[in-house]
């Protein structure tokens, strides 16, 4: 029994690209703690569910899934960055078991505390299920640079999607008494900030 009733406390890790969320993440496994990755997760569930195969085959035709019953993701791609009521109706059911996939994660986690990771908190309702959310910040142009080195991106495709992701921001802010910093800028300590954050989220839960 936690501070929160029968299911641990649950801590969302979000911040843009190249700002470092994958870093807070690396570190809270390293420390013994489980972090729901949404990017994996998301992937895994839509090749495995059924529903969603037939949902696609419904939406986009017979060819965005193979021979082999694996969704084609180079065909599901050429329609779904160019309709945006389909990317809607696709992002609502993904999100949809994200989410379901998130609460079961919870509840059979035997810690006090875990973490779910997500580039998308607010529009995937993933910061409605969270009791504290970890928004990890860095300069614009420390962000730009890790991009641009990490992924292979020219400068003008990092600006625009960080600039694509600036609503995220806004949206998580209809949240912000649960919103806490943490500062990535390759200057101040990353560290003790993990620390203080652990410990504020271990007395949330009843430590």
């Amino acid at each position: 029994m936690t501070g929160l009733g029968t299911r641990p406390a649950l801590a969302g890790i979000a911040g843009g690209i190249g700002a470092g969320k994958s870093v807070v993440s690396r570190i809270l496994r390293l420390r013994g703690y489980k972090v729901y990755d949404c990017d994996t997760g998301a992937r895994e569930l839509m090749d495995g569910s059924e529903e969603v195969k037939t949902a696609l085959r419904q939406w986009c035709g017979d060819e965005v899934i193979d021979t082999s019953g694996c969704i084609d993701r180079t065909r599901l791609g050429e329609v779904f960055f160019t309709d945006a009521a389909l990317r809607s109706r696709v992002n609502a059911l993904v999100h949809r078991l994200v989410r379901e996939d998130v609460e079961r994660f919870v509840m059979e986690s035997d810690r006090a505390v875990v973490f779910v990771e997500a580039a998308v908190m607010t529009t995937s309702g993933l910061a409605d299920l969270c009791d504290m959310v970890l928004w990890v910040t860095a300069p614009e142009e420390v962000r730009v640079a890790r991009a641009m080195k990490r992924d292979g991106m020219d400068r003008e495709r990092v600006l625009a999607r960080i600039e694509s992701q600036r609503h995220e921001l806004e949206a998580l802010m209809t949240h912000s008494q649960k919103i806490l910093e943490v500062i990535n800028d390759d200057i101040t300590p990353l560290l003790p900030q993990i620390t203080r954050i652990i410990g504020s989220l271990e007395a949330l839960a009843g430590v």
